[in-house]
């Protein structure tokens, strides 16, 4: 089974070739692709992308959800992996991947360490090891196979954040999804200017409101001013 991997961007020249390269470096011995679909960046994202050896792709939409989607209309092949640009898959993730789908397994993740050696991040590392419903997604990077992907009907295009963790909901309501115990690696740079406890505190009250349906437009904004901020800086806005 050939394998696409989508990668959605906005914004990421400074990430993506570097993910690219890394991607084609570890690339499976099968048939392979690598989609990047951008939302509407400012800067040269596309333009890297594609020097770096990926299919570029502008989506009609922004937003990580419709931009996947958009990606997985353009996929060649029946796997589908899902990538953020900021993210280094673990060298093994072909055969990692592999190995799942030989246990019968559709769908998974890996878990993940930061690019940070601040012990309090050590937590957030552990919990990804986890097979709980606030993991398995995002930053886990996610296999899928296209049928169950498109069964599901995708990712819910009207969701602004947390799209991800969303799908592995419904996904999990009938499927089996493990996370692989091999460590993807994550950009720390959320944490830079937020302590970890802060980051954490955000965390738990952005799943908290989405899981009362709070408005998306208000979540995402809420989750994006309240991560720019530097301690000490402005009071959030909900």
């Amino acid at each position: 089974m050939g394998i696409s991997v989508i990668i959605p961007t906005f914004n990421e020249e400074k990430n993506i070739a570097k993910l690219v390269k890394w991607l084609h470096q570890t690339r499976p011995d099968k048939d392979f692709e690598i989609i990047v679909v951008d939302g509407g960046s400012s800067d040269q994202t596309l333009k890297v992308a594609e020097r770096a050896g990926a299919t570029a792709l502008l989506s009609p939409e922004k937003g990580r959800g419709p931009q996947m989607n958009f990606g997985v209309e353009n996929a060649t092949y029946g796997l589908l992996y899902f990538v953020h640009a900021d993210v280094l898959p673990p060298k093994e993730w072909p055969r990692d991947i592999e190995s799942a789908l030989s246990e019968g397994l559709v769908a998974g993740c890996f878990s993940y360490q930061l690019d940070s050696d601040k012990w309090p991040l050590k937590i957030t590392e552990w919990s990804t090891r986890q097979s709980w419903f606030a993991v398995g997604g995002g930053d886990q990077t996610m296999f899928v196979k296209r049928e169950v992907f498109e069964e599901l009907g995708g990712f819910r295009k009207h969701l602004l954040i947390m799209e991800d963790f969303e799908f592995v909901k419904r996904l999990r309501k009938k499927y089996r999804y493990k996370v692989i115990q091999n460590n993807a690696l994550v950009s720390a740079r959320k944490y830079e200017n937020n302590s970890f406890l802060y980051v954490q505190l955000i965390n738990g009250i952005t799943v908290l409101l989405f899981n009362f349906g709070y408005p998306q437009e208000r979540l995402a904004r809420f989750y994006k001013h309240a991560l720019r901020v530097k301690k000490g800086g402005r009071q959030l806005i909900m």
